[in-house]
């Protein structure tokens, strides 16, 4: 068990590697951060979103130790962070600038190609779907670790000049799905819609 929770943390490091990589200096928004937990759900009140988890799962990050430590504003910023009580499951929810003329897409693509050079096997191609009114791009991988599954997906969409990208760890295929899916658009503008929906 702790062997898969350091290859599921190590996974999930090299994701996040692989993804700041293509920020820019510009930031996010410090506000960017805002929003509330509430009965296992996220809302982004910023972007416009809300995410449903598990009730067993913990907060490890979320709006308040945003709050805590100023705001977002840095090259990338870490909205929320996920993980099962007995670590064998993590999500992580990242804000990203998007250099002007880069798409969603290319960010996942780019984030992918780093992680297949650095041994991670893709299950598939980039596919795209839609979830709560958001346009996702999207690319799956598994590893074996100590003879069980470790299941991970790659999730971005386009908000506010950003790109939203969500990290799912977990050994559940059901599971994995379940989080994948679990972002809806409450309470985003017709405008902000548009725009997820690039």
């Amino acid at each position: 068990m702790r062997i898969f929770r350091s290859a599921s943390l190590l996974l999930l490091v090299v994701a996040g590697l692989a993804i700041g990589q293509d920020a820019v200096t510009s930031g996010v928004d410090p506000m960017a951060g805002n929003g509330s937990i509430h009965n296992n759900l996220y809302t982004n009140s910023y972007f416009g979103f809300t995410y449903k988890f598990p009730t067993t799962w913990k907060v490890l990050r979320g709006p308040d130790t945003i709050a805590q430590t100023g705001g977002c504003g840095s090259a990338d910023c870490r909205l929320l962070v996920l993980e099962t009580q007995k670590g064998t499951g993590r999500v992580e929810i990242r804000a990203v600038p998007l250099p002007q003329g880069t798409t969603a897409r290319a960010v996942l693509e780019k984030a992918a190609a780093r992680e297949e050079a650095m041994g991670l096997k893709p299950v598939g191609a980039v596919t795209e779907s839609e979830s709560g009114g958001w346009k996702f791009y999207r690319v799956d991988y598994k590893s074996v670790v100590s003879g069980r599954d470790l299941l991970e997906s790659l999730l971005v969409t386009e908000a506010k000049s950003n790109a939203l990208v969500i990290t799912v760890l977990t050994d559940s295929r059901n599971t994995l799905n379940e989080l994948a899916s679990g972002m809806t658009g409450e309470g985003i503008t017709a405008a902000q819609q548009g725009q997820a929906a690039k």
